[in-house]
């Protein structure tokens, strides 16, 4: 089955962004980032056509793991997650089809509703559960310089420190963001969907200059000063839930190491702390190969 996505004549500029960026992430080779099947586009309508999906990352959290299956879909998971930073770490830098230079990419709206479940994959060695892909590439951005990347679009929960500071965020934005799919996904693997709720409601913050009337699920804190936000740090709340995790995995060192990496690599609210998306990858894999 294929799925179709759909823009309204209104939106041509938006389709024309995104068939850009999918476009430029044709030309590199990675199992773990949608593939452009077709596109179109008339006075009617515009659009593309991708391999059909079985579910979202999101859909997949509320599902119970059996007892019987723990085992299997840990290394699923510890797999899956790699092949995430590899797909993660392709649109940070991936070739420009168009003259040969370098463009360096941000995805900028990474959350489990874009991390699709895909089994109709035609690779023998893909696994019978399936892959994870990185999907919707309409806030992707490329540039030819680091330092051309702007503030992101506001995208919630997953959303860097960086977007509240107002400061320009590059491919280290979506490090953050992957860190705190990657702490979900092991909060889910140990506690399961009901885990994962209490971690968001664990999560709940008043902000700092509006009180209780605007309450967040931010993985960070804003500190303020003069009605500005001035800095950021993880939050108490997500400290907390990374040491159960690290308390669950005891008796597994890999899963331990993930936790490990992403609390000192990832989730670290300072951009330049955090590690660049290939060498999370590396590390990543290093792990599955360990496994």
């Amino acid at each position: 089955m294929l799925a179709l996505k759909l823009f309204q004549p209104s939106k041509e500029q938006l389709f024309k962004k995104e068939l850009e960026s999918l476009l430029v992430l044709k030309q590199r080779n990675s199992k773990h980032i949608i593939k452009l099947m077709a596109s179109f586009s008339s006075c009617r309508s515009h659009g593309f056509i991708f391999t059909w999906a079985e579910m979202n990352l999101r859909e997949l959290f509320a599902q119970e793991i059996c007892p019987s299956e723990k085992c299997v879909m840990e290394t699923w998971i510890l797999t899956q997650m790699t092949g995430l930073a590899h797909g993660l770490s392709v649109i940070h830098q991936p070739a420009d089809p168009h003259d040969g230079t370098t463009a360096y990419g941000r995805h900028g709206d990474l959350h489990p509703m874009n991390i699709l479940l895909v089994k109709s994959v035609d690779d023998p060695n893909i696994d019978a559960k399936g892959i994870l892909q990185l999907s919707s590439m309409g806030e992707a951005n490329f540039v030819h310089s680091p330092e051309d990347f702007t503030v992101p679009r506001d995208t919630g929960m997953y959303e860097a420190p960086e977007c509240q500071l107002e400061r320009a965020a590059g491919p280290s934005y979506d490090v953050w963001s992957l860190g705190c799919i990657f702490l979900e996904i092991l909060v889910w693997l140990s506690e399961g969907p009901q885990g994962l709720q209490e971690f968001a409601l664990a999560r709940l913050n008043p902000d700092p200059m509006y009180g209780d009337i605007a309450v967040d699920d931010y993985f960070f804190t804003l500190q303020s000063e003069e009605k500005k936000y001035i800095s950021a740090e993880l939050r108490p709340s997500a400290k907390s839930w990374i040491e159960r995790c690290k308390d669950h995995f005891e008796a597994s060192s890999f899963f331990k190491e993930v936790v490990c990496l992403i609390e000192e690599h990832m989730l670290q609210p300072n951009p330049v702390r955090r590690l660049a998306s290939n060498v999370i990858y590396s590390k990543m894999q290093s792990l599955c190969d360990d496994a």
